[in-house]
């Protein structure tokens, strides 16, 4: 890691703003036509000298087109080794597995300006609530910043103090079983967090094992989610505590839902 820190850094950016990279081949793309039998192998396309597969597209055309993805297997070999590094059926290799998957590319997530969360589908059941909508009390040190990646454009971010917690308040309409769903930021800043109700286990870490947020050179939301627990009707109080391994850790909290179940 030391010694290709650097590159790493700098791969990472590129990939995280592949919108802005104008580094492009200057060759253009290589037609590949081949009629192949069952149980044949064909070579499609040999290359000499330093190249690098900036795209590769393939259309088949079968009987059962659903067969011939899984039982085509793409080999790639490069760099003198003998066996393929690449050996997959065709249809696992790009994501059509067991059947045509149509997409593109892996894009980034685009949502629409202000979105909020919805009650449907596997959310269904749920009530929604913004971290800074159901604070007890404010925290010492605390921050909003703007996204279109977080509810409501915005991201409650907490800059607690070691074994700080933070209490929000909730609300079961009815008394029932219920999960409790934090959906965090995880940052290359982060830290760790656990959280219980009152006194109680939810199954949402705890000391010995807290929930890290913390990943490398991305920005990415997540939903954690407690057990299926019993809630009384009425208020709640749900902890959360930090459990960062150093100072200046950070926890960004979207919101957090309750889901009937």
């Amino acid at each position: 890691m030391k010694r290709y820190g650097k590159t790493l850094e700098a791969t990472a950016h590129i990939l995280a703003n592949l919108e802005d990279w104008d580094c492009r081949s200057q060759l253009g793309p290589v037609a590949l036509h081949k009629q192949i039998a069952a149980g044949q192998t064909v070579e499609l396309l040999a290359l000499e000298g330093p190249r690098a597969i900036e795209q590769l597209t393939l259309n088949i055309t079968a009987a059962d087109t659903d067969a011939a993805l899984r039982q085509t297997i793409l080999r790639i070999r490069f760099d003198d080794h003998t066996w393929g590094q690449i050996q997959s059926p065709l249809g696992d290799f790009f994501g059509a597995a067991p059947g045509i998957n149509p997409y593109e590319s892996v894009r980034h997530l685009q949502l629409p300006p202000n979105w909020k969360p919805a009650a449907r589908m596997g959310a269904a059941g749920g009530t929604f609530y913004q971290t800074e909508s159901i604070l007890k009390s404010p925290p010492r040190k605390s921050d909003t910043i703007q996204g279109n990646l977080w509810a409501g454009g915005k991201l409650f971010v907490w800059r607690p103090r070691k074994r700080e917690v933070l209490e929000l308040q909730l609300d079961a309409p009815e008394t029932r079983n219920y999960v409790v769903h934090i959906v965090a930021a995880l940052t290359p800043k982060a830290g760790r967090f656990y959280a219980n109700i009152g006194c109680e286990s939810i199954g949402l870490g705890d000391e010995n094992s807290p929930i890290t947020l913390n990943v490398p050179y991305r920005t990415l939301s997540r939903n954690f989610s407690s057990r299926k627990m019993e809630l009384k009707q009425g208020g709640h109080i749900l902890i959360i505590h930090n459990a960062g391994p150093a100072p200046g850790a950070e926890l960004g909290l979207d919101f957090v839902w309750v889901q009937k179940k």
